[in-house]
């Protein structure tokens, strides 16, 4: 945006002026023979591509340039193309007829037009070509895909490669790229999901770079219409280098109007918020969306075709008249293009496609009624050309491609580079004059820039760079011209750089470790040569090399430079450092095991040597006993050498200590112990006897006899086996009695268990009865036996056991008096827990499932209870109960005989004493209940097998009540049609009827509004034979005016934003802006504000209270501040300070400068050395003044002449010799000396000069100037050699070759 600001400003100074000349001139590119031509884009070369009907009425592409169009060749098989883009390489895309019916995507470059083919369908289409080649549009698939719902993807097509690109996350439809710029980033539009359809503008590119469209490289960008409906859709049409992207959008909830957007990406997004899913659909909100609004008003229609990259803007937009025209947008303002041009020029500019980046713009009009392709063009136009032909833009930094930046320059060379400046305008251009600014702008030289330049013309000058000195230097040159848009600033930039030196550094030999190296090396330049260790065991002191150890060793050789010459590239030698061989000698190889490592020694030659020892391979000593393979090896820096041997350990004998076991008892456990003095675990075994060992050292008895424990220890690799050691001793074992307990026992169901003790207490004692080892349960008589169960003891004893059998009894609870219906249950219970029989010992009743007793007349009933028993439970004595039964008549009673209609069968009910005997009810004679409202007479008869009984009654059934919802109606604009809903809960349909206000009935369910007021609407419902007429419902609401706020913010953040408002009359609204921080330079203002189509029409605040009686459109009204940075240089001052001025107007410079000095010349944005300085505001600028000493004769400075007395007549003081000691004023300034002491001028003060030696010249110097001795041989002759001294130095060695017998020597200072 940088390299453009002083162009756009300017312009906006054109458009401002009322009385300023247009803007821009239109151009008619004509056509091919026939009677239109459309122009489609357009190059930063003013290379124009398009199409127009040739004299067959054919379409045609084509390309025009330098005032010539020239049509594109076809396909074969083909005879109609369009062209759609051009980049700056003249590299053209569109496409063109293959067959009658097919077109596909063309690249035309190097007169060659390049099919770009398809997915496999028959159609695509190129639509966007970038200057690395790249082309963007669209291209059908094959049959089988399409006829699957995929109709068309966009294409990326690069180096003979097409890639595809479907819509996004892979829905069907259909997806197209519009435009593509220089990083590759493509946009345009593709289908989305939703319940109608829709399309969104996106952007794309291939971030992991691997040629594939993966899911989520495409981001949806949104629209500016409602959520989910037909006004939910947008279109990408172009993307500049900044990425922004300009189209179109839905604006509300239909497919019209139609709004130009722009879209400016922030911190690397195009969309916020980010998309989320909402049922299944993209949430279409996007704050970085800009409406770009119409010509008109908001219901027209407005497409956004192109962009540059100072974000001006160009496209369509429909107006009031219903006619199409071309627009531009600049800096938040759509302007209609036919206001840029003169009047009468008979154009009508409809549609503008095309923008380059020096704001000529393209597209088509009517052209005195006929339809033509255009270019529009500033008046003059100033454009710098680079080396390779591309425009260089003021403010951009200096390139290599274009030659702005030179590159890397030698001291003492001079590098050219050719340049061009081009008219891009509609007129000659005129060069009044031009300036190179900056420290270094001596060092570059500028020559052959041209007065005057014809349209479209280019003329060629030179710039021409001497470095000074190494380092890095810059300058900008600036025109003064007549072009519309200054050029002030063309930034250049070169490097000085030392001359390169080599090295000559001789291969070096393998060595020894004990040798030492003089390392020798030379340098082209003759400076000294450096040597360093890059890696390895070397050691250098300055250029001796010694080693400490072996292995490849790299030196490398450097020369680091000086003033002139650059460091040379060192060069490294490597080589191989050995170590010297060394005699080894093996001791001490045969050893006896002890426990610790047995080492070996060894000897060397030369002796003193360090050896290191493996043993079988690892560096310490084994402790074990065993033999082992012994390497010794020397271990020094500088010495290798190593030998062999075998080291064997022998293992060592060892004896058990293992104390006498006394005898046992067989109840007991004996803790073995016995120790090896070998420290190794001892180990017991039962010789003989009835023991055995648990744990390796618990001993335990099975029986009593002589036992005998023997303890060993087998050895291991380094002990022998020790003898073994045998212990014996007897083990004896003592009987135990026995007596049982609890040998007369009754039933009771459970196990009937003896007891028993013995002595000594707690022995276990093993019951068995009958023989068996569980205790009976039964009644009757066993025989028990009682034996200890220990491993130790023993014992027995026998008994008889008696178990008896248990007497039971019966609970029967008396049965009460029955009548003939019932059922009775009977239950009764033994305590024995067996089952209860029960029989009818007499009367009317009868058994069923054993215990369900039922009756079969009436009468006294007898039942009886009875429980065998069994052999465990006596029988139980039986249990009788006797009871009576009886019967009776029932009367039944109608219920229920008034009842009002619900839509329902209306049903009487009845009921019974005693109550729940069966009733059949009829009406009027029938067996269904009545429906419907009237009378109807009911009989009630019993139905039961036991009961009898009936009543007669009237059944009388009312008409229903009825009533209506009608739901309140909220207020309503007049612009409303209102369906009216009312329901009555009856289900018979409710009339509506207006009873006051300004409305009418569309039809009898929909009301319509001709007036704003209150409305009463009333719903009814007359009833029928079943329902009472429904009370009336009455609904009252108020029709209100709708009207409509447009507010425009070119700046801040409004409250409201900027948008389009809908708002009821008199609604209440607080408006207030927040004015932006400057940035960048750049400060807005803001001046209040205008209203139009309402009251009150403007103000200066920035908030107030609206009350909204009209539609409106609210404008925030700005004034923009660039900052002036002012500055000055030594002996003076710049006014005004540094501070924020009005853009567009100019800022009055002052430069003042210090007494005995002057005002020089201005740089940085102003230049020249007009003072004071009119500096044009329209962009952020900085100056800086300049002042110069003023000289009075032969150059001498006035403030030095001050400083010595003179106050005037400057120059007669500088000729002048008042001391006088021969030397005019002048000359001491030049020495350096005091013009007012005779004794202080320029001289030689002392010549030494003995024997041989070089004469030394000595004189007394200024710290501030520089000297040359001069000298001759032939004095008085004219033969001087000059000798260049540096600042400050007063003494001089003359070591000129051949020294003459006699020289004479002048001192020369040199003015500073």
């Amino acid at each position: 945006m940088k390299r453009f600001s002083t162009m756009v400003l300017g312009l906006g100074l054109a458009i401002s002026s009322a009385a300023a000349a247009p803007e821009y001139f239109p151009r008619d590119l004509g056509t091919l023979g026939g009677a239109q031509s459309a122009a489609t884009g357009v190059n930063d070369l003013s290379q124009v591509v398009g199409w127009s009907l040739d004299a067959a009425g054919r379409t045609q592409a084509f390309v025009w340039a330098g005032g010539t169009l020239t049509g594109l060749p076809n396909f074969p098989g083909g005879s109609n193309g369009i062209a759609t883009a051009i980049n700056n390489a003249g590299e053209i895309t569109g496409y063109a007829d293959v067959s009658g019916t097919n077109h596909h995507a063309f690249l035309y470059a190097s007169n060659s037009l390049l099919d770009l083919g398809t997915f496999g369908g028959p159609l695509s289409a190129g639509y966007a070509i970038n200057e690395s080649r790249e082309i963007t549009g669209f291209a059908y698939p094959v049959w089988e895909e399409f006829t699957n719902g995929l109709w068309l993807a966009t294409f990326w097509w690069r180096t003979n490669f097409m890639m595809r690109i479907p819509p996004f996350r892979g829905f069907k439809h259909s997806c197209e790229g519009y435009g593509i710029n220089d990083s590759g980033y493509i946009c345009g539009t593709t289908y989305l999901y939703s319940a109608y359809g829709h399309n969104w503008a996106y952007v794309w590119k291939d971030t992991n770079s691997n040629s594939v469209a993966d899911e989520g490289e495409m981001l949806p960008l949104g629209s500016l219409g409602a959520y989910a409906s037909n006004g939910d859709y947008s279109e990408a049409k172009a993307i500049n280098n900044l990425g922004q992207i300009v189209g179109w959008t839905g604006v509300s909830n239909s497919w019209s109007p139609k709004h130009a957007f722009l879209i400016t990406p922030s911190n690397g997004t195009w969309k916020l918020p980010n998309d989320t899913w909402q049922n299944g659909y993209l949430d279409p909100t996007n704050l970085l969306m800009r409406d770009l609004g119409t010509l008109d008003g908001r219901t027209n229609n407005s497409f956004a075709n192109a962009i540059n990259e100072r974000a001006w803007i160009v496209g369509t937009s429909s107006t009031s008249s219903k006619t199409n025209q071309a627009f531009l947008w600049r800096e938040g303002v759509m302007t209609n293009l036919n206001h840029l041009i003169a009047t009468g020029t008979g154009w009508v500019l409809t549609n503008a496609t095309g923008i380059n980046e020096y704001n000529e713009i393209v597209g088509s009009g009517l052209y005195n009624g006929q339809p033509r392709a255009f270019i529009l063009q500033a008046a003059s136009a100033l454009s710098v050309l680079g080396t390779n032909g591309a425009p260089i833009a003021d403010s951009e930094p200096p390139s290599l491609p274009k030659g702005s930046d030179f590159g890397p320059v030698a001291l003492e060379l001079t590098a050219t580079n050719v340049f061009g400046i081009r008219n891009v305008g509609a007129s000659n251009l005129t060069i009044s004059a031009w300036t190179t600014n900056g420290a270094d702008a001596a060092h570059f030289r500028i020559e052959g820039i041209p007065a005057v330049i014809a349209v479209g013309g280019i003329s060629n000058f030179t710039v021409a760079f001497a470095p000074p000195g190494a380092g890095s230097f810059t300058a900008s040159l600036s025109f003064e011209s007549d072009a519309a848009v200054p050029v002030t600033n063309v930034l250049f930039a070169a490097t000085g750089v030392r001359h390169p030196q080599t090295i000559d550094f001789p291969p070096i030999a393998d060595q020894w470790a004990t040798n030492a190296l003089d390392l020798t090396a030379t340098a082209s330049s003759g400076l000294p040569v450096d040597f360093a260790v890059a890696f390895g065991p070397g050691v250098l002191d300055v250029a001796n090399l010694t080693f400490s150890g072996a292995g490849e060793v790299a030196i490398v050789a450097a020369q680091s430079g000086d003033d002139y010459w650059a460091p040379a590239s060192p060069v490294t030698n490597v080589f191989t450092v050995s170590q010297v061989p060394a005699m080894v000698v093996l001791d001490d190889l045969a050893q006896t095991y002890d426990g610790t490592a047995r080492a070996v020694s060894a000897t060397t030659d030369p002796a003193g040597l360090a050896v290191a020892f493996t043993y079988d391979g690892l560096a310490w000593a084994p402790t074990n006993a065993g033999s082992y393979a012994v390497t010794g090896t020397v271990v020094e820096a500088l010495w290798e050498g190593w030998t062999n041997g075998t080291l064997v350990v022998a293992p060592a004998d060892q004896t058990i200590d293992f104390p006498a076991i006394p005898d046992q008892w067989t109840t007991n456990e004996v803790g073995l112990a016995a120790t090896a003095d070998s420290g190794l675990a001892v180990e017991f075994a039962v010789a003989s006897g009835p023991a055995e060992i648990a744990d390796l050292t618990n001993l335990t008895f099975t029986g009593t006899g002589w036992v005998a424990i023997v303890a060993t220890q087998i050895g291991d690799a380094n002990w022998n086996p020790a003898p073994p050691v045998t212990n014996v001793f007897l083990v004896s074992k003592m009987p135990a009695a026995v007596f049982l307990n609890d040998l007369a026992q009754t039933y009771d169901g459970t196990a009937r268990i003896v007891s028993a003790t013995t002595e000594p207490a707690g022995l276990v004692v093993e019951i068995t009865y009958d023989g068996l080892a569980w205790a009976p349960t039964n009644a009757g008589a066993y025989s028990v036996t009682g034996t200890i169960a220990e491993p130790h003891w023993e014992g027995w004893t026998n008994g008889m056991l008696v178990v008896a059998p248990a007497d039971q009894t019966i609970d029967f609870p008396a049965i009460p008096d029955q009548w003939i219906t019932n059922a009775v249950g009977l239950a009764a219970i033994a305590d024995s827990g067996f089952a209860v029989d029960f029989a009818v010992a007499s009367g009317p009743a009868q058994l069923a499932d054993l215990t369900n007793l039922t009756f079969t007349g009436t009468g006294w009933v007898a039942v009886v209870a009875t429980q065998a028993g069994d052999g465990n439970w006596n029988p139980a004595p039986p249990v009788t109960n006797v009871f009576l039964v009886s019967k009776m008549p029932a009367a039944v009673f109608l219920n229920d005989l008034a009842q009002t209609y619900d839509g329902t069968a209306r049903e009487a009910s009845a009921t019974t004493e005693p109550a729940g005997l069966f009733v059949e009810i009829t009406y009027d004679g029938l067996a269904w209940a009545p429906t419907n409202a009237g009378t109807y007479a009911v009989t009630g008869i019993l139905v039961e097998a036991h009961w009898e009984g009936w009543t007669n009654g009237m059944l009388v059934v009312a008409p229903a009540d009825q009533s209506i919802d009608f739901p309140a109606i909220p207020d309503q604009f007049v612009t409303n049609v209102l369906p009216l809903v009312a329901a009555a809960d009856s289900g018979l349909p409710v009339e509506f009827a207006l009873a006051s206000g300004p409305a009418t009935f569309a039809d009898p369910t929909s009301l319509a509004f001709s007036g704003t007021g209150a409305v009463a609407v009333v719903a009814s419902q007359a009833g029928d034979a079943n329902w009472n007429p429904a009370p009336p419902v009455t609904n009252v609401f108020e029709a209100w005016g709708l009207y409509v706020l447009t507010i425009v913010a070119a700046h801040g953040e409004a409250d409201p934003p900027a948008g389009i408002y809908t708002n009821l009359f008199e609604t209440m609204l607080t408006n207030s802006i927040a004015v932006p921080a400057p940035a960048g330079g750049t400060q807005f203002v803001c001046t209040g504000w205008a209203l139009t189509g309402h009251e009150p029409t403007a103000g200066t605040a920035t908030n107030f209270t609206l009350v909204v009686t009209n539609d409106a459109t609210l404008v925030w009204l700005w004034q923009t501040n660039f900052w002036l940075e002012t500055s000055a240089g030594l002996h003076g001052s710049a006014a005004p300070d540094s501070s924020w001025q009005p853009a567009h107007l100019p800022a009055v410079l002052v430069a003042t400068p210090d007494r005995y000095y002057h005002f020089d010349h201005w740089t940085n944005s102003a230049s020249g050395t007009n003072n004071p300085f009119a500096l044009i505001m329209d962009r952020p600028k900085s100056a800086h003044a300049l002042f110069a000493e003023n000289l009075a004769t032969n150059y001498t400075p006035e403030w030095w002449l001050a400083e010595h007395g003179w106050t005037n007549d400057f120059d007669a003081a500088a000729l002048a010799d008042d001391e006088p000691d021969g030397f005019p004023t002048w000359q001491e300034y030049v020495a350096d000396t005091i013009p007012t002491n005779a004794l202080s001028h320029p001289r030689i003060a002392f010549i030494a000069a003995e024997g041989t030696n070089a004469p030394v010249v000595t004189w007394l110097a200024s710290t501030g100037r520089a000297y040359q001795i001069h000298f001759s041989d032939d004095f008085p002759g004219t033969a001087w050699s000059t000798q260049q001294l540096p600042v400050g130095t007063g003494e001089w060695t003359d070591t000129n070759p051949p020294l003459p017998p006699w020289r004479v020597y002048r001192l020369a200072p040199l003015r500073p």
